[in-house]
């Protein structure tokens, strides 16, 4: 080879291992943005459900504290009864 040979293969090598650089660090970014949009995305649907976990517990609770209720008035009616 003449040294015009190997300096246009130096050149070529130079730019094929600039352009695999390049096209690395782009996948990387790219795969990194799409992972850091998944992950957005479950903690929303994670803040969601312990919202929906939190209002049937607080719905469960209202339940039975008015179901304790209806039955302390009851027992108060059978009590009135029994002590006329």
């Amino acid at each position: 080879m003449t040294t015009i040979d190997n300096k246009q293969l130096n050149g070529i090598t130079i730019k094929i291992a600039l352009g695999v650089l390049f096209f690395t660090v782009s996948v990387t970014w790219t795969i990194s943005q799409g992972l850091n949009s998944i992950n957005n995305s479950i903690g929303a649907v994670r803040t969601e459900l312990h919202t929906a976990i939190d209002s049937v517990k607080n719905k469960q609770s209202q339940r039975a504290f008015q179901a304790d209720l209806h039955f302390q008035q009851l027992e108060a009616k059978m009590d009135l009864l029994v002590s006329k």
